[in-house]
């Protein structure tokens, strides 16, 4: 019975690691995006370009600087919506075609329901910015902006 107590513990601190782990090695990056005026407005972002950071995402967080966001790459385009399951912060999310234009701004709110709401984008996507709710629109971008030099 010891044994059996002491394997299932050491599974669980074993996978909490791997967790935490994964949160540590996400990448920073500055991105700049450019508004139809011309004015640039840098952000820096965390990067989700494998499945496991795009799927662990801003989960759990309990806050996310103003001046801060998670970009998703993904490596083809994709039709796939967005869902705030066990996502603590308020959310803006861009979705962003290959060439690096913004194509739909959304408000996302924080759902802890079984089923939390679907955002979809209006057509097919190739990254997703995710910010603050409201730092689009504080910063006026708008749809048919562009993300400059796409990763």
């Amino acid at each position: 019975m010891l044994l059996c107590l002491i394997a299932v513990a050491f599974f669980f601190l074993n996978n909490h690691s791997e967790s935490k782990k994964t949160i540590e090695e996400i990448e920073k990056i500055i991105i700049e995006i450019e508004t139809k005026d011309g004015e640039v407005i840098p952000l820096q972002v965390e990067l989700a370009d494998t499945p496991e950071k795009q799927k662990l995402g801003l989960m759990g967080r309990d806050s996310l600087s103003y001046n801060e966001g998670m970009l998703f790459v993904f490596q083809q385009d994709r039709v796939e919506g967005f869902w705030m399951k066990n996502t603590k912060i308020a959310l803006s999310i861009a979705f962003i075609d290959s060439s690096g234009t913004f194509l739909d701004i959304q408000d996302m709110d924080p759902c802890y329901d079984v089923s939390c709401p679907t955002y979809w984008p209006d057509q097919p996507y190739r990254y997703a910015l995710e910010v603050n709710q409201g730092w689009f629109r504080d910063q006026r971008v708008e749809e048919g902006d562009k993300l400059l030099r796409v990763p």
